[in-house]
């Protein structure tokens, strides 16, 4: 896109050569009828050209003739020749328009080089633009991860904590369970213990009151069998003491 410059500059010609009027001089661009030709060299106070060659080339062929430097023209009338402007005039003509041409050259790539300054200033300024909206996105992408994974990680240490407390909670259950067992167990013991001792309590008593019958029953048969012996009965050995 095409940038326009800060300060916009038109070249302006130059002027040609200055307005004079003076009653010696002749003015430019008019020319009186009867004037006679003028030379330029003598103007400049040097001499002919014709002349300079005329001397310097002595050998030259005779065929070969030097160039002649026409000062007049004919009119469109045809009524006479004109006198063209002196060389110092038509030299500063020139001198003008070429300086105007170089002028609007250098003008002219000037303001190309500006609007090529502009528009790579743009340039930059777009690209410095564009990266630091993408570092802008960077960052805010990587904090937005971070955040994530934080996030996760809490989440995770939060159920691993969880799981360790489970997992307490699980051993102190099963080690209560073992001892309530035990002790169910322990007791279980004592009372078939228990019930073994009553047991043989009642055996030992039921023995010895059939043994006390069993001496009762001798001696009575035995008083039947000798009538002299005395009527006392005869003494029975008190049961043994039973275990408790």
């Amino acid at each position: 896109m095409p940038v326009e410059p800060t300060v916009l500059f038109v070249a302006q010609p130059t002027s040609i050569s200055p307005q004079v009027d003076h009653p010696d001089l002749i003015p430019t661009r008019e020319v009186s009828e009867m004037a006679p030709s003028i030379d330029a060299y003598e103007l400049m106070g040097k001499k002919s050209k014709r002349a300079s060659s005329s001397k310097g080339k002595g050998k030259a062929k005779q065929g070969a003739q030097p160039k002649k430097r026409h000062m007049g023209t004919r009119d469109d009338g045809g009524t006479g020749p004109t006198v063209r402007p002196p060389y110092c005039a038509r030299y500063l003509q020139r001198r003008a328009l070429v300086q105007g041409q170089i002028f609007r050259h250098i003008s002219r790539g000037l303001v190309l080089a500006a609007q090529g300054v502009h528009t790579m200033e743009a340039r930059v300024f777009h690209l410095n633009k564009r990266l630091k909206n993408k570092e802008a996105e960077h960052n805010k992408a990587l904090a937005e991860v971070m955040e994530s994974a934080t996030a996760n990680y809490l989440a995770l240490e939060k159920e691993h904590f969880n799981a360790l407390n489970n997992m307490k909670k699980a051993e102190e259950r099963a080690r209560t369970e073992a001892e309530q067992k035990a002790k169910m167990e322990a007791e279980a013991g004592l009372k078939d213990s228990d019930d073994e001792d009553e047991e043989d309590d009642e055996d030992e008593a039921e023995e010895a009151g059939g043994e006390q019958d069993y001496q009762v029953v001798d001696s009575a048969s035995g008083l039947n069998d000798n009538p002299l012996a005395p009527s006392n009965p005869a003494p029975v050995d008190p049961a043994p003491p039973t275990e408790s």
